[in-house]
């Protein structure tokens, strides 16, 4: 299946009093989970239409996640992140993340991730890091 692995994240001075982004006032850790060859390929097939997508993204933000997408010029590719909202959030200072080409092919790795591979439960998924990999 999945190589599971969590990355703490670099600690920023900013925090919910004074703006901070991620709404934490401790390092949110990455839940990465490193797709096998197989489920690279489950992906990369994986033919989400917008519609669909969009669902999917209504389901996140009705949840108390918030998804955001940026690009990551050190590894040279997009990444979509996934963070929950509220310190009440059962993943409170988790942050899950896809990476692709493209933004498309990075939401579509993140919902895979969360949808069908973790199946909506972080806690269970947390280990050392090792690394990433993206779709293609």
């Amino acid at each position: 299946m999945a190589n599971n692995q969590v990355v703490k994240a670099k600690e920023t001075k900013k925090t919910r009093e004074n703006g901070g982004w991620s709404g934490y006032n401790k390092p949110a850790r990455f839940v990465n989970l490193e797709p096998d060859k197989d489920e690279q390929k489950l992906i990369k097939d994986w033919e989400v239409d917008l519609s669909s997508l969009d669902d999917m993204l209504v389901d996140l933000t009705e949840a108390s996640y918030s998804v955001s997408i940026s690009y990551d010029f050190r590894n040279k590719c997009h990444v979509a992140y996934c963070n929950p909202r509220g310190d009440d959030h059962v993943h409170y200072g988790l942050m899950l993340s896809g990476r692709g080409s493209s933004p498309y092919k990075a939401l579509k790795q993140l919902c895979w991730k969360h949808f069908f591979i973790l199946k909506s439960d972080w806690s269970s998924h947390v280990a050392p890091a090792e690394g990433f990999s993206y779709d293609d």
